[in-house]
């Protein structure tokens, strides 16, 4: 019997192909199953030889799994947030390198152009900073994407360096604490008497020291409400110069307010009693707490470019009172000319028209003088007198009399209309 013929050469290349090729997939899927000899974790591995490296900004389980042998983020805590990992700097308010520590986990709100937004959880670790992966997403979709910046219920401050879909840096400002003394009125004993200080509407650590009501606030100037045991509540103001004595005879009065509105128009806003200008529900109660003082309480909505007006309230309200307060809104638009003005030298100086308002329709135009108002002289008026003149329902007619700029006078009636942004 003849021996066998050996297999061509072209065969015999192939065959070393097919046994190299199994070789290698048998390899790489040793490798991908993640673990190494003996069932060890190969991440753990490469963890405590120190001879793993991720870049910022990388997600996924794998990156969890090989963090750097300086944090101390577990992968548990990474895991668990799905989190892309910033190289971390700790700075002071002036953005000198700090040695404070982060406090974490903790949560963050994005700083957008209209306020604080969404909370974001953030996990600190030894030179690290964790956030989740699809906050980062979401950060980067934002009107701040190239330089986002987070901030803490306590005031601190964290700026992302990114770059494309990598979170490059993280500078953590720690908030900065103002040392607050407000006195206590002569020969009260606030020890048995104050409950809680709350500043913001958080409450504050607090304690009397040399005859001061002593805690610290997170800006130069600001206002904290005291409660005391029995129930009453006194504010207190500070600034550069120092902060208002505590006086348990100047106890807050408490306002109950509604706003009635007709058009039940979703902007009505109140403001007065050192209250700045905050936006209601209409026709719905609502509670403050203001210094018993005597003051004026407004309220308004907007009808287009203008205000419409409820009738001011005066109050003289005493340390406890509470006052029940009702402000209407008027039932119908408020309109007007479709002018800007100045009231100088004993008239109404036109400053601008607005094409397609009744005044501009009327033949009204810059450095005209309007002398009187529906039969009343400008003369004397102040700007609000003059507006609360010029403006009034829909529809109503307003008689002027005006002077041009050779000083020819003339009498010109409008009809009020709706005046748009």
């Amino acid at each position: 019997m003849a021996p066998p013929r050996p297999p061509p050469a072209r065969l015999r290349r192939l065959l070393g192909l097919l046994v190299v090729a199994c070789a290698l997939s048998a390899g790489l899927w040793w490798l991908d199953r993640g673990e190494g000899p003996g069932g060890r974790p190969r991440a753990a591995r490469a963890r405590s030889a120190g001879d793993a490296a991720v870049r910022p900004g990388d997600t996924g389980p794998r990156t969890a799994a090989a963090l750097p042998t300086r944090t101390a983020l577990s992968a548990e805590d990474i895991a668990t947030h799905g989190a892309a990992v910033c190289p971390l700097e700790v700075v002071d308010h002036n953005g000198a390198p700090s040695d404070d520590e982060p406090r974490g986990p903790a949560r963050f709100r994005v700083l957008l152009a209209s306020g604080p937004s969404e909370a974001v959880p953030v996990v600190f670790g030894d030179g690290s900073l964790a956030l989740p992966a699809e906050a980062l997403a979401r950060i980067q979709e934002g009107p701040d994407a190239e330089a986002p910046l987070l901030i803490d219920d306590e005031g601190g401050i964290v700026a992302l360096v990114l770059d494309g879909g990598r979170c490059e840096r993280a500078l953590y400002s720690l908030a900065r604490r103002y040392a607050v003394a407000c006195p206590v009125a002569e020969g009260w004993d606030p020890a048995a008497a104050v409950l809680r200080v709350s500043a913001g509407g958080a409450p504050v650590d607090w304690q009397l020291s040399g005859g001061a009501l002593r805690f610290s606030a997170r800006q130069p100037r600001g206002a904290a409400t005291v409660t005391l045991v029995d129930g009453a509540q006194l504010r207190v103001a500070w600034d550069d110069e120092g902060c208002d004595t505590i006086d348990p005879d100047r106890a807050l009065a408490t306002l109950d307010i509604v706003v009635t509105d007709r058009r039940l128009d979703p902007t009505v806003w109140v403001t007065g009693c050192g209250l700045r200008p905050r936006r209601v529900v209409a026709n719905v109660s609502f509670q403050v707490d203001i210094t018993p003082e005597p003051c004026v309480i407004e309220a308004w909505r907007t009808d287009g470019a203008l205000r419409a007006l409820a009738e001011p309230v005066y109050i003289d309200p005493l340390p406890g009172d509470e006052l029940h307060l009702s402000l209407a809104l008027p039932a119908h638009r408020m309109a007007g000319m479709g002018i800007s003005f100045r009231i100088d030298e004993g008239a109404a100086t036109v400053r601008g028209v607005r094409p397609g308002t009744p005044a501009h329709d009327a033949g009204l135009r810059r450095g005209d003088r309007i002398l009187a108002v529906d039969g009343e002289a400008v003369e004397g008026m102040s700007d609000n007198d003059f507006i609360a003149f010029g403006t009034g329902p829909e529809g109503t007619v307003v008689e002027l009399v005006v002077e041009d700029e050779a000083g020819d006078p003339r009498v010109v009636e409008l009809e009020r209309s709706l005046i748009t942004r």
